[in-house]
């Protein structure tokens, strides 16, 4: 839709999505940063960044659609040791069941699993940062006159510690969501 006019543009991209598009402008000023880490239930796993996976034979799972992971593990993992899941739950549970060694997914997300399943997930543990990284908004190029202004407004916001507290306000009423659907009856018959 962004690409086609319809919405004004992405709101949370990796710098490396400008080489994806000619129609979007990156705002010159990140937003957040993502760390993607690995996981695992083995012991003594330690990695440090994509490189540390090559030429291992750990059976390495991410998330299905996760681009930034798929391109990086398909650079230093053989086809035969790279499997996709649906879900996190999925792939911290596969984990536990030994199916695989290596979940590689978002740590923002994975840590919040593991403290809406502090039991369930005990055992699992990060094995090392894969990258921490920069992410931008983009904007269609019909607003390119706004991307001085947003990147210095972001500034702003970032130094007066509203971009965390509203992070913090969106995980809080995630968490919430989430819990009071697990409560909820299920509609299934």
């Amino acid at each position: 839709l962004a690409e086609q006019g319809r919405v004004d543009g992405e709101i949370h991209r990796g710098a490396d999505y400008a080489l994806q598009t000619d129609t979007l402008l990156r705002v010159p000023e990140p937003h957040f940063h993502t760390t993607y880490a690995a996981y695992a239930s083995l012991p003594g796993v330690h990695l440090a960044g994509w490189q540390s996976l090559s030429g291992s034979h750990y059976r390495v799972e991410f998330r299905r659609g996760a681009r930034q992971p798929e391109m990086r593990l398909n650079g230093v993992l053989a086809r035969d040791r790279l499997f996709d899941v649906a879900t996190p739950e999925q792939g911290l549970r596969k984990l536990l069941l030994g199916r695989s060694d290596l979940y590689v997914e978002q740590a923002l997300v994975v840590e919040a699993l593991k403290q809406r399943h502090p039991l369930e997930f005990a055992a699992i543990y990060q094995a090392g940062v894969m990258e921490h990284s920069a992410t931008y908004a983009y904007l269609n190029r019909r607003h390119q006159a706004l991307l001085p202004a947003l990147a210095a407004m972001l500034r702003t916001m970032k130094a007066q510690g509203l971009i965390e507290r509203y992070r913090q306000q969106a995980l809080r009423e995630s968490d919430e969501a989430l819990s009071a659907g697990a409560r909820s009856p299920s509609s299934e018959p």
